[in-house]
Parts: structure tokens; sequence; C-alpha cells
């Protein structure tokens, strides 16, 4: 596991090792103290939260080095003793404290083996660490002789020895960051953000909290972040997504709406045709929320499709081609569907089916169709149905007006739940705009309660 890489180097690039360093401000020797921790291990912890982060996984393995001076036979000598040893932590939702004392136990464990060929642990488990880390506070910098200096030379290569490594420089009391990094793999900004990040988790780890509430960025960082979501607006809520499509075909009409393989569909052109599929949709003879059963595979057809059946005010019901038969067969009968749009090689999954069906390939050349009037803000627009694989599959109908009913959620709070405000068959949802304070935080979740929420 490793920082992810914002660069891909390229075919034959070498890359160079590249020097960021950050001074830390932070006297964490108390809490080492209070905790019966050492330092090195501190810095270790913190480097394995950080390094979680920046690669999205809770273990996280890392290799660090020991001076290899233990034994009382190399007082006094000069001589290459240093180890390599592997590393690994697991950062979950433990309190500071605890986690901090459990990678120190590990990392006085490690240190007992630290005579064991790494080049051995290597090959066994096929371990190539992306990230190393080495504590060298408090290194002698000025060495004698029979009480005569002596000149040293430090030597470095260009050639990074890992894609990232942490080094732990300065003092107790003013301990600094320095890292060395692979720029073929990875930009300054990147690495920055990284120390900036550590720095924040070394300051948060002093207080014994959850090791999710630690914060990653200080709090001027926090405000320009927040920031960019100060985009607060009055919504009318007389107003539906096809409205809101219409004025951005009027206020930019030649801006890319869909982009697909290479074809580019402006909005003015996406207004024009689907104005004109919803005209061949009409006159089918159907009627406000009648469903319209969408099977297409991923082209632009779904776009279309789907944005002029919502247009005549209908509400469309997407199928997945990927589904059995019988499934496909199960969804469009339990929703009445009165048409099909479909590829035409996909057809026959739905060979149940006995209502008017249109097949894309038909559709090229539709003369020009009037705008509708569009749906209502109370209009059904979609009726999703679960995969079935655990039984019969349920349906899930959406509204083009949402309600927000819970509190304002805490950053990171993985839930969010609909007003369900009626039911047809089955649960029912509504969707439409959220306020801002809840749309900062609204993602797309696993809800806690068994269903998936899309705001």
């Amino acid at each position: 596991t490793g920082v992810i890489p914002d660069k891909k180097p390229q075919e034959d690039e070498v890359g160079h090792e590249v020097w960021l360093r950050k001074k830390v401000g932070v006297d964490i020797m108390a809490r080492c103290h209070a905790l019966e921790i050492s330092p090195a291990s501190y810095f270790l912890g913190a480097a394995f939260v950080t390094v979680s982060a920046f690669c999205g996984k809770q273990k996280v393995f890392m290799s660090t080095v020991a001076n290899g001076r233990g034994d009382m036979r190399c007082v006094n000598t000069f001589g290459m003793f240093v180890n390599t040893m592997p590393l690994s932590g697991e950062v979950g939702e433990q309190k500071v404290g605890d986690f901090l004392k459990e990678t120190d136990r590990n990392f006085d464990t490690t240190l007992s083996f630290q005579n064991y060929p790494f080049a051995r642990v290597s090959s066994a488990f096929d371990f190539h660490p992306a990230v190393m880390l080495a504590y060298q506070v408090g290194l002698v910098e000025k060495h004698t002789i029979n009480g005569k200096p002596l000149e040293d030379e430090l030597l470095t290569q260009d050639t990074p020895k890992f894609p990232l490594s942490i080094f732990i420089e300065g003092t107790e009391e003013a301990p600094e960051l320095a890292l060395a990094y692979d720029d073929s793999q990875y930009t300054e900004p990147l690495i920055q953000s990284f120390a900036d990040a550590m720095e924040c988790v070394v300051r948060g780890m002093l207080k014994d909290v959850a090791l999710t509430e630690i914060p990653f960025v200080d709090g001027e960082r926090l405000k320009q972040l927040d920031s960019f979501n100060n985009y607060t607006r009055e919504i009318d809520p007389s107003q539906t997504v096809v409205d809101l499509f219409r004025q951005q075909a009027q206020s930019t009409p030649d801006a890319p709406a869909v982009l697909f393989d290479g074809k580019t569909i402006s909005y003015k052109e996406l207004d024009r045709y689907t104005d004109a599929l919803a005209a061949k949709i009409l006159s089918f003879g159907l009627k406000d929320e009648d469903v319209v059963a969408v099977l297409i595979g991923r082209n632009v057809w779904m776009t279309k499709a789907s944005l002029a059946a919502l247009k005549t005010g209908c509400a469309y019901q997407p199928l997945d081609p990927s589904y059995p038969p019988e499934r496909l067969s199960f969804m469009i009968r339990d929703s009445h569907a009165k048409l099909l749009i479909a590829d035409k090689e996909l057809v026959p999954l739905v060979g149940e089916y006995k209502g008017p069906v249109l097949t894309t390939d038909q559709l090229d050349n539709l003369p020009e169709g009037k705008p509708t009037a569009g749906p209502k803000p109370e209009s059904l627009f979609i009726l999703l149905y679960t995969s079935g694989s655990t039984g019969t599959p349920k349906v899930c109908q959406l509204w083009l007006r949402c309600q927000y009913d819970g509190p304002v959620p805490r950053p990171y709070q993985r839930s969010l739940r609909l007003h369900h405000s009626r039911r047809r068959k089955a649960r029912s949802g509504c969707l439409g705009p959220l306020p801002d304070k809840q749309r900062r935080y609204a993602q797309l979740y696993d809800h806690p309660g068994g269903r998936d929420v899309c705001p």
C-alpha cells in the first residue's frame, strides 16, 4: 500500500528523487510520556493514518529502518549496521491512545527481529514497500576521534529508493518532516498535501479521540474548502428537471450536453431531438405518468430516450440488458409499461412484452416536434427495480419533488433519509434539489437501513 500516484510514468522514464521539507511545530513528548510510548512509534502511527487516507485502505504496509547498534559490540565502531524491516498497521475506528500503544508494541516486536534478512521477507511474501519511514531525530552530526573533529560528507543519489520516503528529523521538541519522492509518480502539490495532512494528524493525535475524527486539514484550509460550496440560491419548487434542461439549452445552446465515444451532442441538438422523440411517444396515446420502458445498452440513446419520456410527462423505466430475460419480463410486466424503446438486438430479451415497440434504428430521422408541457413537480418520473438477486425484484418509485426530513449530517456521516410522500405497489421516494447544507454532505452511500439512496 502506498500513496496513490497522481502521475503516470512515461515509457522508459526513470524517476528522480526530489525532496520536500516541512517543520511540524508540535511537541509530542508529554503525550508520549503519558502513553509510555516512544516518539518513533508516535510518528509511525501518524504515518499509518496519513498513508491510509491517501491510499484508501485500512490495512497499511510499509518499511522502516533500525540503526542496528543495539549490540554493545558496536560501540565506538565505524560501519553500516542499518537493518530494513517490514511494518503493518490497521487504521479503523479505535481511539488514538489504543492505536498508538498497539503500534508501539508491534514496533518493539518487529525490532526484536531486525537482524532477519529483509530480502527473505520480500521474496517470501512478494513484499515491495511503496513507503519507507525513518526516525532520525537526534542523530549525531559532529564526530570526533581522539578529541579531533572528523569531517564528513553526505552522499546522495538521484534515484529514489522508494516511491515515498518519510524521514523524521530535527529535535524531539521541534521535529521536521523530510519527504523524498519519485517525481515520475508524484507531483509536488500532492506530496505537499501529504506533508500538510501528516502534520494535522500529528497534532490531532494529541487528543484521545477516535482515529476517524482526526482532521487532515487545518482550520484555514477547511474554510477554503467550505467556500467552494458557497453556491446557495433560491430554488423554484414549481420547476422540474425538464424546465431546468430547457433553460440550460437556451442559455448555452452550443455547449456539449452529451459526450460519448468521441461524439458530442450540444444542448440545442439534444433539445430539438428529444422534442421530436417526445412527439413520437405521445403518438401512441400515452398520458401523464404512463410508463415508458427503456432497454438500451451504453450509448447516447439512453440519454435521448429518458429525457424524451420525461418531456411527455411519462415516467421511464430503465432496464439493464445484463439481467436474465425472465427478470426483465417480470419488471416490464409489473410496471404496466405502455411503450418499449429498445435497441433492436435487445428486444428478444423481453419476448413476453406485447405492447408497442420503438427501436433505436428507427429514430434517426424523426420529424420536428413541438415542445410539450412536460411533467408536473408531483409527477412520477422513474421506476427503479432491485436486481432480484435475493428474490422477486422490488420497485422503488421516485417523484420529481423532494423533501429532506433528517438533521443536517456531520461530515462523513454515511446516511441520508428521504421523505416518502406516497406509495404505489412498493416503497416510494421523491427526488429533487436538496438544501445547500444537506447537499454538502450528500453522496451515494449504502443506507444503514438496507437501501441505496442517491440525492
